[in-house]
């Protein structure tokens, strides 16, 4: 993106060095993009994108809450921006396809040879050779992430500094700065520290029962098919933002004030009255957030204890792992896969839904 933000440039990533261009004027492929773009061994090819293409075919693949839509595709065109960007999380059941939305949006803003999400970097220097290889980095099947987990998340969201010697014998340093978009994904409760909060945007994926599921093989090949007129959208969107775009003209703004004032116009670009629609979604989903990490009714626990209460007559005493146990009675029947792996786990999510358990008349004491 050029400093003065008129002007955006998408590596096609081919032989050629051929790229896009992407301003207020519209968009075109051009040469010579080596002036603008270095290489890695992992990129793979962006296909070309067409014309008046359709950004909301996304949601074909992707199964996205409708309360959620506009804040996801706030998320995905504005990972083309260069922004600071809020760490997308994914919670859902087992087979909600957490795993195949985050490698659908790896096919599209950042495609490696392969688009599956990454394990979890144990350190920093981990940290700094994952974003070396790529723009976005998946992380899957995650738990609740510790407090040094969180802290290496948001330094890559925000912005950090990796400083390292060249070889063992040098004094020399090479310096690494990263600030670049993440996905995490789980089944719930990814994100409890109030800094990574506080950059997060979470969606509560539904599960997909069995007669809706494809194969990833076969939902993939589909998904290829349509991906030139999903970036295409992608583009035609990008073009309109930066048309009507004004830095600083969306008022009472809250944190991560350039993904919420470019969210407003991408919406706006889309159609006119949907970037108020944004605001409005997130700030819900802010709030929502910020008083509870759960969205309790998109929550395959929540529901596995509200019907383990009902055939309790509301009742329930015992120790945790009686109670883990009983419940994974009821997830193997229903075939939810919401609950946790141990009984420790378990311990810990209850205490953190503890107060949005309440306000749904379901009291916890130990």
């Amino acid at each position: 993106m050029d400093p003065d933000g008129s002007v955006i440039r998408v590596d096609k990533g081919d032989s050629q060095y051929h790229y896009f261009e992407i301003s207020s004027d519209g968009w075109l492929e051009k040469e010579c993009g080596d002036t603008y773009f270095s290489r890695n061994m992992m990129q793979a090819v962006l296909p070309m994108p067409r014309k008046n293409g359709d950004l909301n075919l996304i949601f074909k693949y992707c199964r996205i809450p409708a309360g959620s839509r506009n804040v996801f595709l706030a998320y995905l065109v504005s990972c083309f921006i260069d922004i600071i960007h809020p760490c997308l999380v994914l919670q859902g059941a087992a087979g909600s396809s957490k795993s195949t939305v985050s490698t659908l949006l790896k096919m599209l803003i950042d495609p490696c040879k392969n688009n599956a999400p990454c394990i979890f970097p144990q350190n920093e220097f981990e940290l700094k050779d994952i974003y070396t290889h790529m723009y976005l980095a998946a992380y899957d099947n995650l738990d609740r992430l510790n407090k040094k987990q969180s802290d290496m998340m948001c330094s890559i969201v925000t912005g950090t500094q990796i400083i390292k010697r060249k070889l063992f014998t040098d004094s020399e340093s090479c310096v690494y700065n990263l600030r670049q978009p993440v996905i995490l994904n789980g089944i719930s409760g990814i994100v409890t520290k109030e800094d990574l909060l506080d950059r997060s945007i979470i969606i509560n994926l539904p599960s997909i029962s069995p007669e809706e599921r494809k194969s990833e093989k076969a939902l993939i090949r589909d998904f290829q098919s349509d991906l030139p007129v999903i970036l295409g959208g992608i583009f035609d969107v990008l073009s309109k933002t930066l048309k009507i775009y004004k830095e600083d003209s969306i008022g009472d703004a809250p944190r991560l004030i350039d993904f919420y004032e470019y969210g407003y116009y991408i919406c706006e670009a889309m159609e006119t009255g949907r970037g108020k629609r944004f605001c409005e979604e997130y700030r819900q989903m802010t709030e929502t957030r910020d008083t509870n990490v759960f969205a309790l009714y998109d929550n395959p626990l929540y529901n596995i204890i509200d019907g383990f209460l009902e055939e309790n007559r509301n009742h329930w005493e015992g120790t945790m792992s009686d109670l883990w146990s009983e419940l994974w009675k009821m997830d193997d029947e229903f075939g939810v896969g919401g609950v946790p792996a141990a009984p420790n786990h378990l311990s810990r999510i209850l205490t953190l839904m503890k107060a949005s358990l309440q306000k749904e008349g379901i009291y916890i004491s130990y």
